[in-house]
């Protein structure tokens, strides 16, 4: 992992992990915490790394490490899919608690630009339901 992290850096390319939701039944869910990341990241200062799906379920988590390193984004892809109170309830918290610029969403992990833009209009159509 860490040699892919080093090619990162060479190409100044971020690094997009996987947290949260895992695809498939049967998973182990606290494999996907966000915090066992943090080694990783303390040892690439210069390396963006932008952290997938909200990683749902621990939104808390996501935040903190966003907030106390410079270099972890969070990504929201999927996260309206998944779970749309569960992405407008820590959306607020990350926006309290996150800079801004540090927080993306829709379809952030698609290889058609399509279908990111399907889940931003589904995300908006879920907003617009819950404001009802």
């Amino acid at each position: 992992m860490h040699r892919l992290v080093d090619l990162a850096e060479e190409f100044d390319l971020p690094m997009q992990i996987h947290t949260g939701l895992q695809a498939g039944n049967g998973n182990i869910i606290t494999n996907s915490n966000p915090t066992h990341l943090t080694q990783l990241i303390m040892s690439h200062p210069r390396v963006d790394f932008c952290l997938f799906h909200g990683g749902y379920p621990y939104g808390g988590e996501l935040a903190v490490l966003a907030k106390n390193f410079p270099n972890v984004y969070i990504d929201m892809c999927w996260s309206a899919i998944i779970s749309p109170s569960y992405s407008k309830r820590y959306l607020h918290e990350w926006i309290e608690t996150v800079p801004a610029n540090k927080i993306l969403a829709f379809g952030g992990d698609y290889s058609v630009v399509e279908l990111v833009y399907a889940h931003s209009v589904m995300a908006k159509a879920y907003r617009c339901r819950s404001a009802d």
